[in-house]
């Protein structure tokens, strides 16, 4: 994939243009700044609300290779490179620990499918998925119930600090000297002979190159270039406990079923997995699912009967765009000149984050990447889609088998 490298100008002067606008102010806008910025590109960050208001500073904090999808493991691979060296790029480790992650299997069917998993992942050239046994499970997990029969684990995943994350690529964005205006809304573009005019609640807005990294609004963007995306927007939730007996083990899932957990600094427990909130898109408001939520605590009891919960102390939600096969949407248009795609990241772009914004630069600077990207390409969903199991993910096996709710861990 081969794109007209950008023109780098000077710093322009002109508040209002830019060699580069990024709509959307959340981790991969953030990154794609920070990115830009440091190659010496004008850009400039437009968010209609505050920075990391929605799914990339309010979700679980996942920082995780595990469980995804064939497609996404390059990317992975690179972004745990650079969230290990985290500091040398935005200084700071943004609550960055690396305790591991793991999903369990409750039953032979669960255990088989995460041997289908290790085995498909392996034979595309990747070792570090392990299968640990039910008793080394227990040793890992105090506390974990007995009917618990394996498990598939990443030691070097763990989690991080969404707020602090994405803080700490704003500020590294600006210290590059990045643009990043907040309360600006991008309300239609127009093409121009060289570059995009871009209509906002703050004014009109020059670029060459606009990138798209709106999030949940990712398709209401692409429409204004004449792109069209299907997605659906939804809220998933998370709660967390007061101060327990502190957990100590790896972040947690299970294979079916949507649960997750990890412990806070604190002794903290931050419960997620799945359940959702509810979401009105023409009220344009949400409302916690506090049924969801009770679900979510008694699926943990059930998992570890010995942990003590404590008391829930506070519930929230972060709304998130979600793309019919659960991949992303990464790279130029199909069809409007000099726009770039980074949004639909499907409830898994927290841990992919800090290479996005490599890769769109990459795009932007040199007109190409080194990455291959076609897998998230837009117009993949008006092409036949290839029987293949590289397609296959572990929560499609399990649907497969007739699993009701069968967590798509990738």
């Amino acid at each position: 994939m081969t794109l007209a490298p950008c023109a780098i100008h000077p710093a322009r002067g002109d508040r209002q243009g830019a060699d580069v606008i990024i709509v959307g102010g959340g981790l991969q806008g953030c990154s794609a700044a920070l990115h830009l910025a440091g190659r010496g590109v004008d850009v400039l960050l437009l968010e209609r609300d505050h920075v990391g208001r929605h799914a990339s500073a309010a979700n679980a904090g996942g920082v995780r290779r595990i469980g995804r999808h064939p497609a996404e493991l390059e990317l992975s691979a690179a972004s745990a490179r650079i969230w290990e060296r985290l500091p040398d790029l935005v200084g700071t480790e943004a609550g960055f620990q690396r305790v591991g992650h793991m999903f369990v299997a409750e039953t032979e069917d669960e255990l088989d499918a995460l041997r289908a998993r290790r085995a498909q992942v392996q034979a595309l050239g990747h070792e570090f998925e392990e299968l640990v046994s039910a008793e080394e499970v227990r040793a890992a997990v105090p506390g974990i119930g007995r009917h618990v029969v394996g498990g598939l684990a990443n030691w070097s995943d763990g989690y991080a600090n969404p707020f602090a994350t994405v803080r700490a690529f704003r500020e590294a964005a600006l210290r590059l000297g990045a643009r990043i205006e907040t309360g600006v809304r991008v309300d239609a573009a127009r093409r121009l002979d060289d570059g995009w005019l871009l209509a906002t609640t703050g004014g009109e807005y020059r670029a060459d190159r606009v990138l798209n990294c709106a999030g949940f609004g990712g398709a209401r963007v692409a429409a204004m270039f004449g792109d069209e995306a299907s997605l659906s927007v939804e809220a998933p939730m998370m709660m967390v406990t007061t101060p327990v007996p502190r957990y100590h083990g790896p972040v947690l899932g299970r294979v079916k079923g949507r649960m997750s957990l990890k412990a806070s600094a604190n002794g903290s427990l931050l419960i997620g997995g799945g359940h959702r909130a509810r979401y009105s898109d023409t009220a344009r408001k949400v409302t916690v699912d506090f049924a969801g939520i009770a679900k979510s605590a008694r699926t943990l009891g059930e998992l570890m009967p010995d942990l003590t919960l404590g008391r829930i102390q506070r519930a929230w939600y972060g709304l998130e765009a979600y793309t019919t096969d659960g991949l992303p949407i990464l790279g130029p248009s199909p069809s409007a000149r000099g726009l770039l795609h980074a949004f639909g990241f499907s409830g898994h772009g927290f841990q992919l984050g800090p290479v996005i914004g490599r890769v769109l630069s990459d795009l932007v600077v040199d007109g190409t990447t080194g990455f291959d990207i076609s897998a998230f390409a837009l117009d993949r969903f008006s092409r036949p889609r290839p029987d293949n199991p590289v397609w296959c993910s572990l929560g499609a096996r399990m649907a497969a088998k007739d699993s009701p709710g069968a967590l798509p861990i990738s």
